[in-house]
This record gives structure tokens, sequence and C-alpha cells, in this order.
């Protein structure tokens, strides 16, 4: 039993120390941030800050430990937010594995995923994908459909050069 402590207190401290080089992530979830190797925190969700501001904010219905720093987490949902605290984008993914180190957080999947800007003037869907958040990189491999919304001119009668 006392194993079984011990080993739930380092999954704590992991979970606490979430990017830790990439800004302070702050436990907003209902359930308990401990989480022993094979057991499931529901509704789980943290805030992740820099300055004192929130960047991010990722929920999720389940999530399963997969290994050191590593979790598998259903129904993946992420808004992040301008330096300003503006709405900037949204993600979401049905499944999709989150590995958090010192370095870097990186969430991949297989599976589908969507991403919509606050303004819903562009949005990206398709299916696996890797999205490094300290990096600012996105990768979606397999059928990637791109929606964007511009405002066109007016048609209508060009003057003509003198």
């Amino acid at each position: 039993m006392e194993g079984l402590k011990a080993r739930a207190a380092s999954m704590a401290w992991v979970a606490g120390a979430l990017l830790l080089g990439h800004g302070r992530a702050q436990e907003t979830s209902k359930a308990s941030s401990v989480a022993a190797p094979g057991s499931t925190l529901k509704d789980w969700s943290f805030t992740l800050q820099k300055a004192g501001k929130v960047q991010a904010r990722f929920k999720g219905s389940r999530a399963m430990p997969a290994g050191a720093r590593v979790f598998d987490v259903e129904n993946l949902h992420v808004d992040t937010f301008t330096p300003d605290g503006e709405a900037q984008i949204t993600a979401e993914s049905p499944a999709c594995r989150v590995l958090v180190t010192n370095e870097a957080f990186v969430i991949t999947s297989p599976g589908p995923v969507r991403i919509t800007h606050a303004d819903g003037r562009f949005a990206v869907a398709g299916v696996g994908f890797r999205w490094d958040h300290g990096a600012g990189r996105l990768s979606i491999s397999n059928r990637v459909e791109t929606t964007a919304r511009v405002r066109l001119p007016m048609a209508g009668p060009q003057p003509r050069p003198q």
C-alpha cells in the first residue's frame, strides 16, 4: 500500500508540475490530481499560465496515466488565449495522448481533430495530428479540410485607368 501511495504522490507531482518550462500549470479539476497507474481522472482539466496570464485551458472527460508524464485523454477540448486574454483558438479531439515534460507539451492522435479560430473565420480539421504547444506547431497528416471565410470586394464596374 505504501508503494501505491508513493506512486500516486509522484503522479500528483508530475500533474502539478505540468509545463514547468513553458509557464505555470494551475490545477482546476474537481477531481483529485492524484492518479496511480491504471486509474482514471474524470473531468480532467488544467489552466496553463505564463507571467500570471492564462495561455490555455485544457479539459477532458477522462484522463488515464499511460506512462511517465503521458496521459491518454478522452474528449479533449482546448481554448487558447492571446496575451491580452482574448479567445484565440479552440481545438477538439475525441481521443489523444498528452505528453508533458519540462521542455514540451505535445498532443498527438491517429484520430480526428478540429481547430477553429475564435472569430470563426478560419478552421482546419483532419485525421492524425501532432500539436506541439510550446513550439506553436501543428501537423495534420490525413483528410485535411480547411475553411477560410473572407470578405471579397464588391463586384461591379471598375474605373478604367486614364
